[in-house]
Protein backbone atom coordinates (compact mmCIF):
# COMPACT_ATOMS: atom_id res chain seq x y z
CA UNK A 1 0.00 0.00 0.00
CA UNK A 2 3.23 2.54 1.16
CA UNK A 3 4.71 2.02 -1.97
CA UNK A 4 1.03 2.60 -4.31
CA UNK A 5 0.68 5.71 -2.60
CA UNK A 6 4.14 6.99 -3.02
CA UNK A 7 3.82 5.65 -6.93
CA UNK A 8 0.78 7.77 -7.14
CA UNK A 9 2.33 10.99 -5.21
CA UNK A 10 5.11 10.89 -7.75
CA UNK A 11 2.91 10.74 -10.83
CA UNK A 12 0.56 13.68 -9.38
CA UNK A 13 4.12 16.11 -8.84
CA UNK A 14 5.60 15.37 -12.06
CA UNK A 15 2.13 16.04 -14.27
CA UNK A 16 2.17 19.53 -11.92
CA UNK A 17 5.90 20.00 -12.95
CA UNK A 18 5.14 19.11 -17.06
CA UNK A 19 2.18 21.37 -16.51
CA UNK A 20 4.66 24.01 -15.75
CA UNK A 21 7.31 23.62 -18.17
CA UNK A 22 5.17 22.48 -21.04
CA UNK A 23 6.04 24.24 -24.31
CA UNK A 24 3.62 27.23 -25.58
CA UNK A 25 3.45 26.81 -29.21
CA UNK A 26 1.24 30.34 -29.77
CA UNK A 27 2.43 34.39 -29.56
CA UNK A 28 -0.59 36.07 -28.72
CA UNK A 29 0.16 39.94 -29.87
CA UNK A 30 -1.71 43.18 -29.45
CA UNK A 31 -3.19 44.01 -32.61
CA UNK A 32 -1.20 45.67 -35.79
CA UNK A 33 1.77 43.98 -34.76
CA UNK A 34 1.59 42.42 -37.93
CA UNK A 35 2.54 46.06 -39.46
CA UNK A 36 5.04 47.27 -36.48
CA UNK A 37 7.45 43.71 -36.83
CA UNK A 38 8.30 40.52 -37.42
CA UNK A 39 6.74 38.65 -35.59
CA UNK A 40 8.45 34.84 -35.02
CA UNK A 41 7.32 32.12 -32.77
CA UNK A 42 8.62 28.62 -32.86
CA UNK A 43 7.40 25.10 -31.69
CA UNK A 44 4.29 23.03 -32.68
CA UNK A 45 3.02 21.25 -29.04
CA UNK A 46 -0.29 23.51 -29.68
CA UNK A 47 -3.55 21.61 -29.65
CA UNK A 48 -5.29 22.12 -32.79
CA UNK A 49 -8.91 22.96 -32.28
CA UNK A 50 -11.07 23.88 -35.42
CA UNK A 51 -14.98 24.82 -35.09
CA UNK A 52 -17.24 23.64 -37.32
CA UNK A 53 -20.29 26.62 -36.45
CA UNK A 54 -22.68 28.53 -38.21
CA UNK A 55 -23.86 32.38 -38.00
CA UNK A 56 -27.88 31.03 -37.92
CA UNK A 57 -27.01 28.57 -35.12
CA UNK A 58 -28.31 28.88 -31.75
CA UNK A 59 -26.07 26.53 -29.57
CA UNK A 60 -23.07 27.82 -31.94
CA UNK A 61 -24.44 31.72 -30.72
CA UNK A 62 -23.90 30.24 -27.08
CA UNK A 63 -20.01 28.53 -27.85
CA UNK A 64 -19.30 31.86 -29.61
CA UNK A 65 -19.20 33.67 -26.47
CA UNK A 66 -17.45 30.73 -24.07
CA UNK A 67 -14.89 30.84 -27.20
CA UNK A 68 -14.38 34.49 -26.50
CA UNK A 69 -13.62 34.14 -23.01
CA UNK A 70 -11.45 30.25 -22.97
CA UNK A 71 -9.04 31.55 -26.20
CA UNK A 72 -6.77 34.06 -24.44
CA UNK A 73 -7.01 31.69 -21.44
CA UNK A 74 -5.81 28.55 -23.59
CA UNK A 75 -4.06 31.02 -26.24
CA UNK A 76 -0.57 29.17 -25.23
CA UNK A 77 -2.00 25.92 -25.77
CA UNK A 78 -4.22 25.61 -28.84
CA UNK A 79 -4.67 27.18 -32.13
CA UNK A 80 -8.04 27.72 -32.51
CA UNK A 81 -9.77 28.45 -36.18
CA UNK A 82 -13.66 28.30 -36.66
CA UNK A 83 -15.16 26.92 -39.70
CA UNK A 84 -18.21 28.41 -41.43
CA UNK A 85 -20.25 25.83 -44.05
CA UNK A 86 -21.06 26.73 -47.15
CA UNK A 87 -24.58 25.58 -47.01
CA UNK A 88 -26.31 29.04 -49.01
CA UNK A 89 -27.36 30.47 -45.86
CA UNK A 90 -24.33 31.03 -43.44
CA UNK A 91 -22.76 34.93 -44.18
CA UNK A 92 -19.53 33.60 -43.52
CA UNK A 93 -18.97 30.97 -45.24
CA UNK A 94 -15.76 30.61 -47.50
CA UNK A 95 -14.08 28.25 -49.70
CA UNK A 96 -11.32 27.77 -47.78
CA UNK A 97 -13.81 26.12 -44.81
CA UNK A 98 -15.72 24.32 -47.45
CA UNK A 99 -12.00 22.14 -48.06
CA UNK A 100 -11.42 22.15 -44.51
CA UNK A 101 -14.60 20.79 -43.50
CA UNK A 102 -14.74 18.12 -45.98
CA UNK A 103 -11.21 17.09 -44.88
CA UNK A 104 -12.01 16.65 -40.93
CA UNK A 105 -15.89 14.77 -41.67
CA UNK A 106 -14.03 12.32 -44.20
CA UNK A 107 -11.35 11.56 -41.64
CA UNK A 108 -13.85 11.11 -38.99
CA UNK A 109 -16.33 9.24 -41.59
CA UNK A 110 -19.68 10.87 -40.36
CA UNK A 111 -21.25 13.87 -41.62
CA UNK A 112 -21.20 16.34 -38.44
CA UNK A 113 -23.59 19.02 -37.28
CA UNK A 114 -23.01 22.64 -36.01
CA UNK A 115 -21.55 23.02 -33.71
CA UNK A 116 -18.79 20.79 -33.29
CA UNK A 117 -15.59 20.61 -31.70
CA UNK A 118 -12.30 19.12 -33.75
CA UNK A 119 -9.41 18.69 -32.06
CA UNK A 120 -6.46 17.05 -33.96
CA UNK A 121 -8.63 16.35 -36.57
CA UNK A 122 -10.44 14.19 -34.29
CA UNK A 123 -14.22 14.75 -32.91
CA UNK A 124 -13.66 16.10 -29.11
CA UNK A 125 -17.52 17.03 -28.78
CA UNK A 126 -20.74 17.59 -30.90
CA UNK A 127 -23.21 19.98 -29.65
CA UNK A 128 -23.01 22.64 -26.95
CA UNK A 129 -19.83 22.42 -24.38
CA UNK A 130 -19.37 24.10 -21.15
CA UNK A 131 -15.88 26.06 -20.61
CA UNK A 132 -15.02 23.65 -18.40
CA UNK A 133 -16.06 20.29 -20.82
CA UNK A 134 -13.72 22.71 -23.66
CA UNK A 135 -11.22 22.49 -20.96
CA UNK A 136 -11.05 19.09 -19.99
CA UNK A 137 -11.37 18.01 -23.44
CA UNK A 138 -8.33 19.79 -24.36
CA UNK A 139 -6.15 18.43 -21.72
CA UNK A 140 -6.79 15.19 -22.35
CA UNK A 141 -5.92 15.65 -26.37
CA UNK A 142 -3.00 17.69 -24.77
CA UNK A 143 -1.70 14.87 -22.57
CA UNK A 144 -1.92 12.50 -25.80
CA UNK A 145 0.90 14.61 -27.86
CA UNK A 146 3.77 12.71 -28.99
CA UNK A 147 6.90 13.52 -31.07
CA UNK A 148 5.82 16.27 -32.62
CA UNK A 149 7.52 18.31 -35.77
CA UNK A 150 9.29 21.57 -34.46
CA UNK A 151 8.01 24.09 -36.54
CA UNK A 152 8.81 28.23 -36.95
CA UNK A 153 6.58 30.83 -37.50
CA UNK A 154 7.96 33.81 -39.24
CA UNK A 155 4.92 36.67 -40.17
CA UNK A 156 4.65 40.13 -41.37
CA UNK A 157 1.99 42.24 -43.04
CA UNK A 158 3.19 45.04 -45.89
CA UNK A 159 0.96 46.89 -47.50
CA UNK A 160 -1.84 44.36 -48.94
CA UNK A 161 0.95 41.70 -48.57
CA UNK A 162 1.35 38.92 -45.65
CA UNK A 163 4.50 37.33 -45.95
CA UNK A 164 5.20 33.95 -43.95
CA UNK A 165 8.46 31.75 -43.92
CA UNK A 166 7.92 28.75 -42.57
CA UNK A 167 10.70 26.08 -41.19
CA UNK A 168 9.49 22.41 -40.32
CA UNK A 169 12.03 19.92 -38.60
CA UNK A 170 11.44 16.56 -37.97
CA UNK A 171 13.16 13.77 -36.22
CA UNK A 172 15.52 11.50 -38.23
CA UNK A 173 13.62 8.30 -37.74
CA UNK A 174 10.34 10.33 -39.18
CA UNK A 175 9.66 10.94 -42.57
CA UNK A 176 7.65 13.68 -44.34
CA UNK A 177 6.19 11.54 -46.84
CA UNK A 178 2.51 11.43 -47.21
CA UNK A 179 2.33 15.17 -45.49
CA UNK A 180 1.78 18.66 -45.73
CA UNK A 181 2.08 22.00 -44.58
CA UNK A 182 -1.15 23.53 -44.20
CA UNK A 183 -1.74 27.58 -43.62
CA UNK A 184 -4.87 28.75 -42.42
CA UNK A 185 -5.13 32.70 -41.99
CA UNK A 186 -8.19 33.95 -40.38
CA UNK A 187 -9.98 36.91 -39.05
CA UNK A 188 -11.03 38.19 -35.75
CA UNK A 189 -13.55 41.04 -36.87
CA UNK A 190 -14.70 39.78 -40.04
CA UNK A 191 -17.40 41.77 -42.08
CA UNK A 192 -21.01 40.20 -41.24
CA UNK A 193 -23.45 40.51 -44.48
CA UNK A 194 -26.94 40.84 -43.73
CA UNK A 195 -28.19 37.80 -43.66
CA UNK A 196 -30.02 34.76 -41.30
CA UNK A 197 -27.97 35.69 -37.56
CA UNK A 198 -29.15 33.52 -34.83
CA UNK A 199 -30.09 35.78 -31.70
CA UNK A 200 -26.36 37.00 -29.69
CA UNK A 201 -24.36 35.21 -32.39
CA UNK A 202 -20.67 36.30 -32.35
CA UNK A 203 -17.76 37.45 -31.46
CA UNK A 204 -16.90 35.70 -34.84
CA UNK A 205 -12.69 34.76 -33.77
CA UNK A 206 -10.62 33.19 -36.33
CA UNK A 207 -12.69 33.19 -39.01
CA UNK A 208 -10.91 31.00 -41.28
CA UNK A 209 -11.30 32.92 -44.76
CA UNK A 210 -7.31 32.13 -46.85
CA UNK A 211 -6.03 28.56 -47.02
CA UNK A 212 -2.75 26.95 -48.39
CA UNK A 213 -1.90 23.45 -48.26
CA UNK A 214 1.81 22.51 -49.54
CA UNK A 215 2.85 19.20 -49.84
CA UNK A 216 6.14 18.02 -48.79
CA UNK A 217 8.04 16.50 -51.44
CA UNK A 218 11.87 16.14 -52.81
CA UNK A 219 11.25 18.53 -55.78
CA UNK A 220 11.96 22.26 -56.54
CA UNK A 221 8.05 22.99 -57.75
CA UNK A 222 6.09 21.73 -55.07
CA UNK A 223 1.82 21.23 -55.67
CA UNK A 224 0.05 23.48 -53.40
CA UNK A 225 -3.91 24.04 -52.76
CA UNK A 226 -4.91 27.44 -52.39
CA UNK A 227 -8.24 28.86 -51.57
CA UNK A 228 -8.56 31.51 -52.42
CA UNK A 229 -6.63 29.97 -55.63
CA UNK A 230 -5.46 33.27 -56.70
CA UNK A 231 -4.27 34.92 -53.45
CA UNK A 232 -1.38 32.30 -52.58
CA UNK A 233 2.11 32.70 -54.20
CA UNK A 234 4.82 30.02 -53.06
CA UNK A 235 8.81 31.13 -53.47
CA UNK A 236 11.95 29.71 -51.38
CA UNK A 237 10.91 26.06 -51.44
CA UNK A 238 13.89 23.75 -49.65
CA UNK A 239 13.83 20.40 -49.00
CA UNK A 240 16.12 17.61 -47.52
CA UNK A 241 15.06 14.63 -45.69
CA UNK A 242 14.63 16.09 -42.51
CA UNK A 243 13.65 20.09 -42.69
CA UNK A 244 11.59 21.93 -45.54
CA UNK A 245 11.33 25.30 -45.66
CA UNK A 246 9.01 27.99 -47.86
CA UNK A 247 8.10 31.39 -47.86
CA UNK A 248 3.93 31.84 -48.76
CA UNK A 249 2.88 35.54 -49.70
CA UNK A 250 -0.97 36.28 -48.88
CA UNK A 251 -2.78 38.90 -50.76
CA UNK A 252 -4.81 40.48 -47.68
CA UNK A 253 -5.86 44.25 -47.38
CA UNK A 254 -3.73 45.85 -44.56
CA UNK A 255 -6.58 47.07 -42.69
CA UNK A 256 -7.08 42.99 -41.96
CA UNK A 257 -3.92 42.82 -40.34
CA UNK A 258 -4.71 44.34 -37.09
CA UNK A 259 -7.35 41.36 -36.50
CA UNK A 260 -5.12 38.47 -38.71
CA UNK A 261 -4.91 34.79 -36.98
CA UNK A 262 -2.52 32.63 -38.50
CA UNK A 263 -2.11 28.69 -37.88
CA UNK A 264 0.62 26.44 -39.53
CA UNK A 265 0.01 22.60 -39.17
CA UNK A 266 2.31 19.62 -40.23
CA UNK A 267 -0.17 16.57 -41.07
CA UNK A 268 -1.29 14.07 -43.26
CA UNK A 269 -2.49 14.64 -46.89
CA UNK A 270 -6.21 14.17 -46.80
CA UNK A 271 -6.13 11.47 -49.27
CA UNK A 272 -4.13 9.28 -46.47
CA UNK A 273 -5.99 10.18 -43.30
CA UNK A 274 -8.20 7.09 -43.72
CA UNK A 275 -4.76 5.06 -43.17
CA UNK A 276 -2.86 6.64 -40.61
CA UNK A 277 -3.48 6.58 -36.91
CA UNK A 278 -2.30 10.23 -36.19
CA UNK A 279 -3.09 13.08 -38.64
CA UNK A 280 -1.67 16.18 -36.95
CA UNK A 281 2.14 15.83 -36.21
CA UNK A 282 2.67 19.89 -34.99
CA UNK A 283 0.25 23.19 -34.84
CA UNK A 284 1.49 26.54 -34.13
CA UNK A 285 -0.08 30.08 -33.84
CA UNK A 286 -0.37 33.50 -33.90
CA UNK A 287 -2.91 36.07 -32.59
CA UNK A 288 -3.65 39.38 -31.81
CA UNK A 289 -5.73 40.53 -28.73
CA UNK A 290 -6.42 43.39 -26.97
CA UNK A 291 -4.04 41.92 -23.88
CA UNK A 292 -1.90 39.14 -23.94
CA UNK A 293 -2.54 36.84 -20.58
CA UNK A 294 0.46 34.29 -19.48
CA UNK A 295 -1.00 31.31 -21.36
CA UNK A 296 -0.98 29.28 -17.70
CA UNK A 297 -2.89 31.83 -15.84
CA UNK A 298 -6.04 29.55 -16.03
CA UNK A 299 -3.86 26.66 -14.63
CA UNK A 300 -2.23 27.83 -11.74
CA UNK A 301 -4.09 27.01 -9.67
CA UNK A 302 -4.94 22.96 -10.59
CA UNK A 303 -1.18 22.86 -10.70
CA UNK A 304 -0.49 24.15 -7.21
CA UNK A 305 -3.16 21.93 -6.53
CA UNK A 306 -2.12 18.99 -8.27
CA UNK A 307 1.50 19.65 -6.71
CA UNK A 308 0.29 19.88 -3.06
CA UNK A 309 -1.66 17.32 -2.92
CA UNK A 310 1.40 15.26 -4.30
CA UNK A 311 3.62 16.06 -1.90
CA UNK A 312 0.49 15.77 1.21
CA UNK A 313 0.22 11.82 0.31
CA UNK A 314 4.04 11.56 0.16
CA UNK A 315 4.59 12.96 3.66
CA UNK A 316 1.58 11.33 4.96
CA UNK A 317 3.65 7.93 3.66
CA UNK A 318 6.73 9.33 5.46
CA UNK A 319 4.85 9.51 8.40
CA UNK A 320 3.19 6.47 8.51
CA UNK A 321 6.03 4.67 8.41
CA UNK A 322 7.72 6.71 10.97
CA UNK A 323 4.64 5.54 13.30
CA UNK A 324 4.98 1.82 11.96
CA UNK A 325 9.04 2.06 12.61
CA UNK A 326 7.85 3.36 16.15
CA UNK A 327 5.42 0.79 16.89
CA UNK A 328 8.37 -2.20 16.03
CA UNK A 329 10.61 -0.44 18.12
CA UNK A 330 8.13 -0.45 21.68
CA UNK A 331 7.47 -4.05 20.73
CA UNK A 332 10.76 -5.28 20.54
CA UNK A 333 10.99 -3.46 24.53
Amino acid sequence: MAVRRRFLAAAMIWLALSLCVAPAAAYSAPPGSLLDNTIVVSGGDAVLVEVYTATWCPSCAELDDILAVLRPEHDGRMALITLHPTDGVDVLSTLASSHRLERLQTNVAKLTGTPTIYMECDIASEGLVSGSQFSSALFKFESNLRDRTEMTLSARQSGDILSLDITAIIDGDDTFANTQVAVMVGDDDPVVPDGDLAPGAGPYDATLHSLVEVEITNTSSPQYDAFPPLDWVLTDYQFNTTEVSFSLHLIQPQAQANTTTIIVTHEVMEEFVANTTVDTFAALSIIQEESAPSPRTGWQWLVGGVLVLGLLILADSHFRAIRAAAKVDDGEE
